[in-house]
């Protein structure tokens, strides 16, 4: 009897102690990009910390990360955060077709990069036609007019990776304006053991050692 109930009790552990895989929100170390452009205002990565002029229209930057990925996700129009804040406006604003190199730190088996962005059909700004992630390109959805919107690029062709080469493609205007982008990955985390399996692990110890000590006695 004694040996039934180790024995599914083991099971239970052993299962218990297994792992899943888990969508995790990741991080960038880093972005290599085209700086922003200027029209009625500066739409540069003001933030950007790493090499490069961050006040210049198209200026190379390398090494670092900004405003793409500062955790500020923007929901109101460009124009309103743009204008009255001047250069540091949450936007990052390209008249031509932005490209964008993420590197990460480790390879991960990405899920998601969803891109926030504006699309109001005024001053020229509106969400891309499409996105190309890693040579895959993938129409986006147009959204309702006025608002500001977040777009999901699945995994479908995604193989897993550490640096992720991203391209927009014009849509209705040639502004594309974008406030923030995320991504997230299948990690594969254990799974905590119940409290209950715990206890009862710990109680069949217990009885293995009695009865142990019971035979010597």
């Amino acid at each position: 009897m004694f040996k039934t109930i180790s024995a599914i009790i083991l099971g239970t552990v052993m299962f218990a102690s297994g792992a899943w895989a888990v969508p995790t929100q990741v991080f960038t170390t880093a972005y290599n990009m085209n700086n922003g452009n200027s029209g009625s205002f500066n739409y540069w990565d003001d933030s950007y910390d790493g090499t490069g002029v961050k006040t210049a229209d198209g200026a190379s930057l390398t090494g670092g990360t900004g405003d793409l990925t500062d955790g500020y996700i923007e929901t109101q129009a460009w124009n309103l955060v743009e204008g009255p804040s001047g250069p540091n406006g949450p936007y990052v604003g390209w008249s031509a077709q932005p490209n964008i190199l993420f590197h990460f730190a480790q390879v991960e088996d990405f899920t998601t990069v969803r891109f926030h962005m504006d699309h109001r059909t005024f001053g020229d700004v509106a969400a891309p036609s499409s996105i190309t992630i890693n040579g895959v390109n993938k129409a986006v959805p147009q959204p309702p007019t006025f608002t500001t919107f977040s777009y999901d690029y699945d995994r479908t062709w995604l193989a897993p990776t550490n640096t992720l080469s991203v391209q927009m493609f014009d849509g209705q205007g040639p502004w594309i304006f974008v406030s923030e982008v995320e991504f997230f990955a299948e990690r594969t985390d254990p799974v905590p053991l119940p409290a209950g399996v715990v206890l009862l692990g710990s109680a069949l110890a217990g009885m293995a050692a009695f009865r142990r000590f019971g035979r010597r006695g």
